[in-house]
């Protein structure tokens, strides 16, 4: 019993394990099953959809009846959805089901079934008497039943009488089933013209008016006469007329019993013969009533013949007795392109593939007007009839059926015919393979590949190529001046490139055919060698190191055999033995010394060529430090002011003063730079408070300091002491005059003769780190403005630490729009007092984006959105983003500080971020292009990278990143920090040429992927995309736009269409970052990489 439960728990545990297995792999349900409109029309577009709740790796199928759906031009699946563009009424009736198919697992789901059904009507009716079977039965009080026949399914039947609707009571009533109108103890007063209209049931105005035939009105009606002794019986009814405009007709009418016969039309009195030049209708005097021109306006519409039973009594019977006709004025159907369903290209052509069918349907272009209703035809090329219904219908076309079909339209007025062209298609065949290829870097090389089958414009051929650094998957070769594509006779294709390169050109060609209505097909693969000549890939360059620092400098060539690299001092002693390279051909300093300036020589070499080589100059330095540093002062207005500034280095660094991080102020006149650094004013006005910055600069780096001048009127107590601080003034600035000719004196006799004067040296390299590196200096002191044209922010100090007069406990009274914002702000509210000179940077997604500064120690200059709509949904976006950053806590990332409540005074709420006076990355970039090397864009792009694979791992999305939208922080004046911010200033601004107007609102279009722009569809993969966009702008120094040449709508156009793009690469790019641009940018999400396998691309030891 014992080993029987043991059996049995073994084999239950391996059942729920099989079943966990399964459930984890196919756990995807339906959430939206197929479900048809309750009256659904023939002739009406339909869409039908179906959805599963994880769409990854599903594929889905529609069935009808049990058999799989075949596109056509008239019923195909777009995505999951099924696309009726015309509804045929034989053709689509039955059952349909949805499968979801997943093609990772291989599990397949399927909907519920769903049933549709087509109502119709012909296009023909008519009355006919179903009691009494004979006609002569009828008399007065028997009962009549009369019936409206019409072939078709889900309408409606309205009754009338001499066109009035039929009032229904006990005696007349209508079988809604059987659609007769059943009418008891006829009378005299029952007599008249019965009609039917017959309309079909749809859901809404749009299916109705879609639809093949809506409303139908009988054209044959029955006239119920009752004999009565002394009563006038009717022995000709006027009948309906239909004529051409401006064509005569008459209407008949005779009574029995009457002295005449009188007509009434829209007047209550009776009509009379028409005279003078408006004589068009006259009433002969055996009733007849003739038109000379039937005019539309004039003479269409209803008219009622009455028995006049003696003299004197004109009009009694014109409101209710007698019978009535029509005069209609015929309108002559139209037909053209836009009369055929689907619609055919702009040269009226379909293509159709082999062996499906052909579903095209025609209306008349006017079909809600044309009168009388047409009948629809189609004709083959030899005016043969093929359908005597406006559905085209011809099943698994062949190549011989291929030519012009026409659609023609007749009412007996006209009989207009519209033709389409049928052209049948093929599948291509490859006839000729591309060939492997072996060529030297530098020459030209040439591949064709042939197909047989439908040529012409009907088949396109392009050419693909996979390299190692795309994952292994093709992308289509675009022409440029070095690859040239040529098809010379339609079934040829023949790929040239000039010049080539191992890196771009390397790889696993193939041409793809694609012939419309047909599965691309491929051609064998083809590789292409191309023997790479020994080159540098990263090239060293001359450096400035830090005394007693740790230093890099790195130096790799590639070839196509293995690459020796070695290096040595250009004078040619020996490496000192603190100097040494590695594998990689890096050179490395354990500790910079005053002795490792000078020349060094990297050589690369292989066994097959010839060695190359290059030297480069090593500085060492000391970067600059503050021996004096600048402190806040007040001054009385009219007094002189001196700011003292003193800093040292090697080389001795240049000093530079700006104010409010904007103007060099030594250029404005009223301001002088003393030879010792300082900052001399001789009279002080209140325009002159600010923040004034101290840079002190050399090819070693640079430094910053920050104080405030305040200005302010003299008080009345200081009047009598006047005398005594313009003394003590002067003696100062004697004082200073003595200090600076002193200071000349002993640093000319310390100086080195080589350092006698400010000189500059070019741009040093760093060694890179992920978030730290030496920056350097212009080359001349006239250039020191603009190394910063926005002075660095003050060190960002954790908010858990810092105490600040930014904040303030949270008001009560809030306004009612922010009723929300209690709960997540109660511990960072700001006063609005504490944000001064704000300055407009534009509009964002929620309202202004302003910069403002503030006294604090911390946060200097901050970030200030304003929340301007009052709607709920736009305040939890507002709010989401603001918590967002509020939570996060790294140091490439900004974080949010507070929020400014609503006042009474201000009704917008204000969210307040971490922001630099260095400014977004892009502008710092721009203004600092002749200081930044490679080596630097590098590793911003490095911070970037880690400051976003940081919020992937909180899975956070960001949908603008950019470098635009991206802040530089100096804390030290030396090491620039990278923050992934979110400006998002989408107008107004200096970046509106970045936005792109879509559906009412500004998005990042050429930083954004298709699945963005034409789904909405943001992950860390759309993010992935921004990335490799912000790459290409720091490779080129944010002075390129990002597909450059190529207009907005037609950047629109590629994403949407997942069309590729040009490639954001040149030839200035390493190969290391021009790989990494084409995966980040690759069309299928899938294949990009994430930030985490980025960050591992570069080696930064």
């Amino acid at each position: 019993m014992n080993d029987l439960f043991k059996w049995l728990f073994i084999l239950g545990s391996s059942w729920l394990y099989v079943c966990n297995l399964v459930h984890s792999y196919d756990d995807f349900y339906f959430t939206q099953h197929p479900r048809f409109p309750e009256n659904v029309v023939e002739g009406q577009r339909l869409v039908v959809n179906c959805q599963v709740d994880d769409a990854t790796s599903i594929v889905y199928h529609w069935q009808q009846n049990g058999r799989n759906i075949d596109n056509t031009l008239r019923r195909c699946q777009n995505g999951s959805s099924l696309v009726f563009e015309i509804v045929h009424r034989q053709r689509d009736v039955g059952e349909y089901q949805c499968t979801a198919f997943n093609t990772s697992s291989g599990h397949s789901v399927s909907s519920f079934t769903a049933q549709l059904s087509v109502g119709w009507i012909g296009q023909d009716a008519k009355v006919a008497v179903v009691s009494p079977k004979n006609v002569k039965e009828i008399h007065e009080g028997n009962s009549l039943t009369l019936n409206c026949i019409i072939e078709g399914s889900k309408y409606h039947v309205t009754w009338y009488k001499n066109s009035v609707r039929v009032s229904l009571d006990e005696r007349i009533q209508v079988d809604t089933v059987q659609q007769t109108l059943n009418i008891k103890a006829l009378s005299v007063s029952d007599d008249g013209v019965y009609s039917c209209e017959v309309a079909l049931l749809a859901n809404d105005k749009a299916s109705t008016a879609a639809a093949a035939t809506a409303t139908v009105v009988s054209t044959k009606n029955f006239a119920l006469i009752i004999a009565r002794a002394n009563t006038p019986t009717i022995r000709i009814v006027p009948q309906d007329i239909i004529v051409n405009r401006g064509a005569p007709a008459q209407l008949d009418c005779a009574y029995d019993g009457a002295v005449r016969v009188e007509w009434f039309n829209q007047e209550d009195s009776p009509m009379r013969n028409s005279s003078g030049k408006n004589q068009n209708h006259v009433l002969f005097p055996n009733g007849t009533l003739y038109f000379r021109s039937v005019g539309a306006n004039r003479d269409a519409g209803l008219y009622r013949c009455v028995p006049l039973v003696e003299e004197g009594t004109e009009g009694r019977e014109a409101t209710s007795g007698g019978y009535i006709a029509y005069v209609k004025v015929a309108v002559k159907p139209e037909v053209d392109s836009s009369s055929i369903i689907p619609q055919p290209t702009k040269d009226d052509k379909y293509v159709v593939r082999a062996g499906s069918a052909l579903e095209v349907y025609c209306r008349p272009k006017n079909h809600e007007t044309v009168n009388p209703p047409p009948i629809v035809t189609w004709l083959n090329s030899h005016k043969e009839k093929i359908s005597d219904s406006p559905f085209l219908f011809i099943g698994q076309m062949q190549t011989n059926q291929a030519g012009q079909y026409s659609c023609r339209v007749e009412n007996g007025f006209g009989n207009p015919e519209h033709a389409i062209n049928v052209v049948v298609t093929v599948m291509p065949v490859i006839s000729q393979e591309p060939s492997d290829v072996r060529v030297e870097e530098g020459k030209t090389f040439r591949m064709s590949c042939g197909f047989k089958g439908s040529a012409g414009s009907l088949t396109n051929i392009t050419w693909q190529r996979v390299t190692t650094s795309i994952n292994g998957h093709f992308q289509r070769i675009a022409t440029s001046s070095r690859i040239q594509i040529s098809n010379q006779d339609a079934s040829m294709s023949y790929l040239q490139v000039l010049r080539a390169q191992a890196d771009d050109d390397n790889g696993v060609y193939r041409c793809q055919v694609t012939t419309l209505g047909f599965d691309p097909v491929f051609s064998e693969n083809a590789t292409v060698f191309i023997r790479e000549r020994l080159k540098f890939t990263t090239k060293p360059i001359n450096q400035h190191f830090e005394l007693n620092s740790k230093a890099k400098i790195h130096c790799r060539a590639h070839a196509s055999e293995d690459v020796t690299i070695q290096w040595a001092c250009e004078n040619g002693t020996r490496l000192p033995s603190h100097v040494r390279w590695n594998k990689n051909g890096t050179l490395v300093f354990d500790t910079v010394k005053k002795t490792d300036e000078g020349w060094y020589n990297c050589t690369a070499s292989t066994t097959k060529e010839k060695p190359i080589s290059v030297s480069i100059k090593v500085d060492v330095g000391v970067s600059p430090k503050f021996t004096v540093r600048p402190k806040n002062h007040t001054a009385i207005i009219g007094e002189m002011v001196v700011l003292d500034c003193q800093a040292v280095g090697d080389p001795m660094p240049a000093l530079h003063w700006d104010k409010d991080g904007k103007d060099n102020i030594t250029e404005l006149g009223r301001w002088k730079m003393m030879g010792n650094g300082s900052l001399v004013l001789e009279n002080a006005k209140p325009g002159d408070r600010g923040r004034y910055g101290c840079i002190a600069g050399n090819k070693g780096g640079f430094a910053r300091e920050e104080i405030e001048l305040d200005v302010q009127e003299m008080p009345s107590s200081v009047t009598q002491t006047l005398t005594l601080t313009i003394s003590c003034a002067a003696g100062y600035i004697l004082f200073v005059v003595v200090l600076i000719v002193y200071c000349k004196r002993s640093r000319s006799k310390k100086r080195e003769p080589e350092s006698s004067a400010m000189t500059a040296v070019s741009t040093s390299q760093v060694t890179l780190q992920p978030n730290a590196y030496a920056y350097s200096t212009p080359e001349s002191q006239s250039l020191l403005p603009k190394i910063l044209s926005h002075p660095p922010s003050l060190i960002y100090s954790p908010r858990t630490a810092h105490s600040s007069h930014l904040y303030e406990k949270n008001p009560s009274g809030s306004d009612p729009a922010s009723s929300a914002y209690s709960s997540a702000a109660n511990s960072c509210t700001i006063s609005r007092r504490n944000l001064v000179n704000p300055r407009k940077l534009g509009k964002g997604w929620f309202g202004e984006v302003c910069l403002a500064d503030t006294a604090d120690a911390v946060f200097s200059v901050v970030l200030v959105k304003v929340l301007e709509s009052r709607d709920e949904e736009v305040y939890k976006a507002f709010k989401t983003e603001f918590s967002m950053f509020q939570k996060l806590d790294h140091e490439n990332v900004i974080r949010s500080i507070g929020l400014c409540p609503p006042s009474s005074m201000n009704k917008d709420l204000w969210a307040v971020y971490e922001h630099s006076r260095a400014g977004d990355l892009k502008y710092f970039v721009q203004s600092n292009a002749k200081l930044i090397t490679k080596e630097h864009l590098i590793n911003f792009a490095h911070q970037i990278a880690t400051g976003m694979e940081y919020l992937s791992r909180h899975r956070y999305t960001h949908r603008d990143l950019a470098t635009r939208n991206c802040i530089v922080d100096l804390p030290d004046g030396l090491n620039p920090i990278v923050k992934v911010g979110n400006l998002s200033v989408t107008s107004q601004g200096l970046n509106d040429e970045d936005y792109f107007l879509y559906r009412n609102r500004r998005i990042p279009l050429r930083w954004m992927p298709g699945e963005a722009v034409s789904e909405d569809e943001y992950s860390v993969k759309s993010d992935v995309w921004s990335f490799g966009v912000s790459l290409f702008e720091l490779l080129t120094y944010c002075q390129v736009q990002p597909y450059e040449g190529f207009a907005d709508t037609e950047v629109f156009r590629l994403l949407t269409d997942e069309e590729p793009l040009p490639a954001l690469v040149n030839r200035d790019f390493a190969h290391l970052e021009k790989a990494l641009i084409v995966e980040c940018t690759q069309i299928n999400a899938k294949d990009r990489p994430t930030f985490s396998e980025i960050l591992s691309r570069w080696n930064l030891s």
